[in-house]
């Protein structure tokens, strides 16, 4: 037991260091690369040199296909660092940092630190993680922003009422919306919340008042703020048609229109299965078997399991039911699932065929690196 305990000292901060050392590896060494990434530089780049950050600009016309929360990071990421090679990473990998520590918290919380550590290798194993850890775009931060918010809102709702929890969770789910437009969808696990505490028999964890849950709206409201309100200032002191119809087209064009009769990237309904069994490997490979485990303990009315998996439901049907589809949109639910699957993992990994199926897909996958690097 103490050469256990020992053994675990040490590799736990070598694992830290290897994730560290993987997401970092190569950055500074690249420049941006099509399609999002220069569009989201040259942005940036003109708010540095023009002084001028409320609003993003594409050379002389007002970009309004994203908000400037993004661009704000990497201006300021510039501003630290210099040199837009580095500066225009370091919001994706701090944001990938930053999901791994707030997996591996919400999962020692909810469960104990070493249910934690599967969540984390769970996570930082799956394809989309790493991709989208090492790119400049908007998604990755946005995943943190919705773990975040996350984080504090099952930290209130399963382990008893915390408010200072329900406002971060509001607050980060409101900068999470002027991130990118579904920052609010953390909001949704209102409803297995309410389902689960409805059905409630036999619960083991303390009931929060509902009426605490109001705390959200003016949480939600200051960070959305963060944005929204120097533009209302914006718009209500500068009578510029153009100012106005920026607004127009980000608010309302790039938002509900975007969702509801996407123009673009239309894809159909079962689009996000394929996306799930390519881009969530090894993962994906494991949710036949989770898919048992899972039910049993919704059975059972475990809050952790309704409120984690009836969220990630929530998040699958709202993507598919819009005819708008792109692999990174359900990226969200990513970290969530990897919290939900941890406690499962270690009786599913003892397992002869689960252990050869993944030994099956590391060697195919080395095999397909091997060929592309002699082509």
């Amino acid at each position: 037991m103490h050469h256990t305990s020992r053994s675990a000292r040490l590799w736990r901060p070598l694992a830290c260091l290897a994730m560290l050392l993987a997401l970092a590896a190569g950055i500074g060494l690249r420049q941006p690369s099509p399609p999002d990434e220069p569009r989201f530089v040259l942005a940036a780049r003109a708010m540095v040199d023009t002084g001028q950050w409320l609003l993003p600009h594409r050379g002389n016309e007002l970009y309004a296909e994203k908000p400037p929360v993004f661009m704000w990071m990497q201006a300021a990421s510039h501003q630290v660092f210099g040199g837009w090679n580095l500066a225009f990473l370091v919001p994706s990998l701090l944001a990938a940092l930053l999901t791994l520590w707030l997996t591996w918290d919400l999962t020692r919380r909810l469960w104990n630190r070493r249910v934690a550590w599967w969540a984390v290798l769970a996570l930082f194993s799956c394809l989309q993680f790493g991709l989208m850890a090492k790119r400049a775009q908007i998604d990755m931060v946005l995943v943190a922003m919705t773990t975040l918010a996350m984080w504090g809102l099952l930290r209130h709702l399963l382990e008893g009422r915390n408010l200072t929890a329900l406002w971060i969770a509001g607050i980060a789910a409101g900068v999470g919306t002027v991130t990118k437009g579904v920052g609010f969808l953390p909001l949704l696990v209102l409803l297995p919340g309410a389902v689960w505490r409805w059905r409630g028999r036999a619960l083991d964890r303390p009931a929060v008042p509902a009426r605490t849950l109001w705390w959200l709206l003016p949480a939600f409201l200051l960070g959305t703020a963060v944005w929204l309100a120097p533009l209302g200032i914006a718009l209500l002191s500068d009578p510029d048609p153009s100012l106005h119809a920026y607004a127009r087209e980000l608010l309302f064009k790039q938002t509900g229109t975007r969702y509801a009769n996407a123009w673009h990237h239309v894809q159909p309904a079962w689009y996000y299965l394929q996306v799930m069994a390519t881009l969530w490997l090894p993962g994906s490979l494991l949710l036949p078997a989770l898919l048992p485990g899972w039910w049993r303990r919704l059975k059972r009315l475990d809050g952790r399991y309704w409120l984690l998996l009836g969220w990630c439901l929530l998040v699958l049907v709202f993507f598919s039911a819009s005819p708008g589809k792109r692999e990174v949109y359900i990226f969200p639910m990513l970290p969530l699932l990897c919290v939900a699957a941890a406690p499962l993992l270690p009786g599913l990994l003892r397992r002869a065929g689960v252990r050869w199926l993944l030994l099956a897909y590391v060697a195919l996958a080395d095999r397909g690196r091997v060929r592309d690097a002699f082509h």
